[in-house]
């Protein structure tokens, strides 16, 4: 089965998101995936400009128009209904590498444990869900979720909502699997490994993004407030469960 990695650029608003265009494929090619991809960028809202070509020249990359309201999740989804059969990863335009061999972690628990639901990271935050910040799933599925991803409210609901991409795969008895450098965790062992999503340096995880480097550089007040976020709890000033 092949791997297809999906990214989206907004054109509309390109000026925001330039930097984090900018930095992702720089260190898509600083830390390759260490698996074979296909890489497909889809173009929201416009086409790939000159510049943008030179910043994927090298990859195997495959520019996408995408021309609906449905953000990272809605074109992600858009791709799988166009390929009958591949592990479907959806980073979101913000998100950064680190270290080299991430895809190849994400597919080697693909193989493992069969057609399940993973991710880099897992929080308990407005509920148990996998993020979206570095997920993947077989196409198969991704067709069979039963809403409609065409809008950002729709998008939020994809990811942590009631109707969430966890809870359709845990009420169809599949295992929603977080995965780190050295191991998988289901949803009961989410928030144990150190390293993890809004614990010490996140080192543990696969990939970075935007909400990874508010935790760094945060205060450290607020990092025990954001992390007991992701645990679940609310935490006070004073480090206390409240």
């Amino acid at each position: 089965m092949k791997t297809i990695v999906c990214y989206p650029i907004p054109f509309n608003l390109w000026e925001h998101y330039r930097p984090y265009v900018s930095r992702f494929a720089r260190t898509f090619k600083q830390y390759p995936p260490g698996t074979d991809y296909e890489l497909y960028v889809t173009c929201h809202w416009g086409e790939p400009i000159d510049q943008l070509r030179r910043w994927f020249y090298g990859t195997r990359c495959k520019f996408v128009p995408y021309y609906r309201d449905g953000c990272d999740i809605g074109s992600a989804r858009a791709i799988a209904s166009m390929i009958e059969e591949a592990f479907i990863v959806g980073i979101p335009t913000h998100a950064f590498f680190h270290r080299e061999g991430w895809l190849a972690r994400l597919v080697e628990a693909r193989r493992k444990y069969g057609p399940h639901l993973f991710a880099a990271a897992g929080s308990f935050e407005h509920g148990p869900h996998l993020r979206t910040s570095c997920y993947g799933l077989d196409a198969e599925d991704f067709r069979a979720y039963p809403m409609e991803v065409e809008s950002r409210e729709a998008a939020t609901e994809f990811e942590t909502g009631q109707r969430s991409i966890t809870n359709f795969f845990r009420s169809n008895n599949k295992a929603c699997v977080q995965v780190t450098w050295d191991d998988e965790q289901e949803q009961d062992e989410w928030r144990i490994p150190d390293g993890i999503f809004r614990r010490g340096e996140q080192n543990a995880m696969l990939v970075w993004d935007r909400h990874t480097e508010i935790y760094a550089k945060a205060s450290d007040e607020l990092k025990l407030r954001l992390s007991g976020l992701a645990d679940g709890i609310i935490v006070d000033s004073n480090g206390e469960k409240a």
